[in-house]
């Protein structure tokens, strides 16, 4: 049980999309959660349902269970939801708050995308930004399995029952960053402040990201090129 005073990480938004695929430059947001955590108690949850304006691949709807049909019925138009996200998140960080999401140069970047899209405003590039999956890989570097959000919440204890649904997943990201300041919070190397450890993870991030292109030429995988650009690519 960690000793240390960690108030000041304790107050962060939690946040999550689903999106149309995995290309962070193409692909659209169909929908999106924003849970603010205060003092370590998850507090007020924002969601977005979004009409991408384009057609829904169904490989992706199997994933998150939003088609094409929903959205067009349902969503917001792509332009007006994303400029409510992008409020919401800066008027956060304005606050003190850091944002958090689990793989966050996939959440950020698809949100940046989007502001390009539409000519919006984007989320503040001082923000301060946790991402548990860099801290994940930093502190139990060695640990056994895959790293997705689901597979690292059972390790952790965290209850996560609707994966891949936004609201659920962001929820999960934000508890799974408490149980990490819990475990991981008197390490020696853990930082001192919201901003060192933003600092920490853009360094960790690059390390890690060697590390495993290391790996895959070991492996045979001689052009492989793994980014560390982290929080936004």
């Amino acid at each position: 049980m960690s000793q240390k005073d960690l108030t000041a990480f304790k107050n962060f938004i939690a946040f999550d999309t689903e999106t149309t695929g995995i290309d962070t430059a193409a692909s659209r947001i169909v929908s999106a959660s924003a849970t603010v955590f205060a003092a370590g108690e998850a507090q007020t949850t924002y969601d977005w349902l979004i009409n991408p304006g384009v057609p829904i691949p169904e490989q992706a709807s199997r994933v998150h269970g939003i088609t094409t049909e929903i959205a067009e019925r349902d969503g917001q138009h792509p332009a007006e939801a994303i400029t409510e996200i992008v409020a919401l998140l800066n008027s956060h960080a304005d606050k003190g708050y850091a944002i958090l999401a689990y793989n966050a140069p996939f959440d950020l970047s698809i949100l940046k995308s989007e502001t390009k899209r539409y000519g919006l405003l984007p989320v503040k590039e001082n923000s301060t930004v946790f991402d548990p999956l860099v801290l994940d890989k930093h502190f139990w570097k060695y640990r056994k399995g895959k790293r997705t959000l689901e597979v690292t919440c059972e390790h952790y204890g965290i209850t996560l029952s609707a994966a891949h649904t936004a609201d659920a997943d962001a929820l999960a990201a934000g508890l799974l960053m408490l149980a990490m300041l819990e475990k991981f919070g008197d390490a020696d190397d853990f930082p001192k402040t919201p901003a060192e450890l933003h600092t920490a993870q853009v360094r960790w991030a690059v390390e890690q990201a060697a590390d495993f292109e290391a790996y895959l030429h070991r492996i045979g995988k001689t052009d492989a090129v793994i980014s560390g650009t982290w929080p936004v690519k």
